[in-house]
Order: structure tokens, then sequence, then C-alpha cells
């Protein structure tokens, strides 16, 4: 009988250490932040950056960057100017880490800026 009430003693404390250590887990799990961050950094000027839903108008490169607090995931940032989509990328963002990321639109080579040699390219 005396082992018996010593085993279920031992028992017990095996068992409430092993219930707070799996309590203990699931808080360290969940205590961290839930959120991650994107930094945009845009180039042009006069244009809208949506980030997923989000729209920002940026009037002057002063307003850049843009931060934004989103869950973790997949994401998407556009730059539009006059209702037209000038850029678009996907990005991932992680909980409690910064993404960053620039934003801006192409810009059309104009041929007398290319050298000589690659304004008129030899035909086969």
């Amino acid at each position: 009988m005396m082992i018996q009430t010593v085993a279920f003693a031992l028992v017990k404390r095996v068992g409430t250490f092993l219930l707070g250590g799996v309590v203990l887990w699931q808080v360290a799990e969940h205590a961290g932040p839930l959120h991650g961050r994107a930094v945009v950094h845009v180039m042009s000027n006069h244009v809208d950056l949506l980030v997923d839903d989000d729209s920002y108008r940026i009037e002057d490169l002063s307003e850049s960057p843009i931060v934004c607090e989103l869950r973790p995931g997949r994401h998407t940032v556009r730059l539009r100017r006059d209702g037209e989509v000038r850029f678009q990328e996907e990005f991932d963002v992680a909980a409690g880490e910064d993404t960053v990321l620039a934003a801006s639109e192409p810009h059309p080579v104009e041929p007398r800026s290319l050298p000589p040699r690659l304004r008129h390219p030899r035909r086969p």
C-alpha cells in the first residue's frame, strides 16, 4: 500500500510537470508578433500605391517610404498612375519581420540615349 501511495504521488508530480510544460510551450508559441511589416519605397511622384486593398496617394517622394502592418502571407503591391497599373509585384511577409520593397514606374528608353551600336541593331 505504501508503494502505491508513493508511486501515485510521483506520477501526479510528473503529470503536473508535463502539463505545465505543454501550457508554457503553447503560450510561448503564440506570444510573438502576429503581423509583419512591408516597407515600400516609392520612386515616382503623383501616383497611387496599392498594398492589397489599401491605397496611398504619393504626391511627392518625401512621402516615401510607406510602412504597412500586414498579416503573414502573400501580398501584392501596385503602382498606379491615371488608373493604369504601372508596376506590380507579389511579396511574402513573415510574422515579426520587415519586408522592404521598391516600387517604380518603368522608364522608356529614348533611342538617342542608347550608344550608336545599339540604336540600329544588325540584322542577320
